[in-house]
């Protein structure tokens, strides 16, 4: 009787688990497929490489894998893996969102491919499979994720239209500081990720002056600066990354990343290689501006420029 029950219990999670007809493997550079090879492949992948794969059938290649991260200009939507699988002879090309970096053949085989039930065939890729593939979540996500981006961008960009800070001509003077860890050294509503504060002062001297005798402030809050410098093997990155974001401060809180705050991004600067960092993106409008700077400037020179260019747009 007993026997009777496990063999019924075993036929029904037989049966309510779906069995996988293809079963992989990779043995140096080939491709396996229930043992009878299907495909060769050359290239590189792994822990602290760029994922550079060809697949080829009958000495003609049949697919090409690369990997980067999501294509996106704001650095707040950056973070994510993304694979493009190129298929020459089809003509198909299609773009994989995946969480994690795959370190072996065998992974972008199984976990890539597989996985998202695209299979191996001796007269290549069937096109229904690649259709079916096209409308799932891990094409999808992408576009749904870039959609959600322009609209947190939309926003934040009526924040700043609708509740800037303004300043008159006296305050003639930007003056960056610093901004520390300790709360009571920052603001309110300011993200944790701003690293220094931005104001406008009084340049005149004897106008600053008066102000002062008369107890008035002469620097005015305008904005602030997110700079990050991450050393290769520190995060989860093994490449040098630096870049930095200029925002405005607003006159009212709004939601920015999950945490409530006063200032929103005008501006972001990859300063990783020397030719991103003569140029910068808008948030507002996406667009990129280049400037002149000489090619060993410092971070803090270069937002110097960055600010005048701004201030003669009437932006900060």
């Amino acid at each position: 009787m007993i026997k009777r029950i496990s063999a019924l219990v075993l036929l029904a999670f037989l049966m309510a688990t779906p069995l996988i007809a293809q079963k992989y493997k990779v043995k140096k550079d080939k491709v396996l497929k229930d043992k009878e090879e299907v495909a060769s492949v050359t290239g590189e992948v792994g822990m602290i490489k760029s994922t550079d794969l060809t697949f080829s059938q009958n000495g003609e290649e049949v697919l090409h894998i690369t990997q980067k991260n999501w294509d996106n200009k704001y650095a707040e939507f950056r973070g994510f893996l993304m694979y493009i699988l190129d298929f020459p002879l089809l003509n198909e090309e299609l773009h994989i969102k995946y969480n994690a970096n795959l370190v072996s053949k065998k992974q972008v085989v199984k976990l890539l491919m597989a996985k998202n039930d695209l299979h191996f065939y001796k007269d290549g890729f069937k096109k229904e499979e690649i259709e079916k593939l096209k409308n799932s979540e891990v094409m999808t996500s992408i576009q749904e994720d870039t959609v959600k981006a322009y609209e947190i961008i939309s926003k934040w960009n009526k924040q700043i239209k609708d509740h800037k800070r303004e300043t008159d001509e006296l305050f003639d003077t930007f003056y960056v500081r610093t901004v520390h860890d300790n709360p009571e050294d920052r603001p309110r509503h300011l993200p944790r990720k701003i690293t220094h504060l931005i104001y406008r002062k009084i340049g005149n001297e004897d106008i600053a002056r008066d102000y002062k005798d008369q107890g008035k402030n002469i620097y005015r809050l305008v904005g602030g600066v997110a700079y990050r410098k991450t050393e290769p093997g520190t995060t989860s990155t093994f490449m040098e990354k630096e870049d930095m974001e200029v925002f405005r401060y607003v006159t009212q809180e709004g939601d920015y990343m999950g945490e409530t705050s006063q200032f929103f991004p005008l501006t972001f600067t990859d300063l990783t290689s020397v030719h991103s960092a003569e140029e910068f993106t808008y948030y507002m409008t996406g667009n990129v501006e280049e400037y002149k700077v000489a090619h060993d400037a410092s971070w803090r020179q270069r937002l110097d420029l960055i600010l005048a260019i701004l201030e003669g747009r009437d932006m900060i």
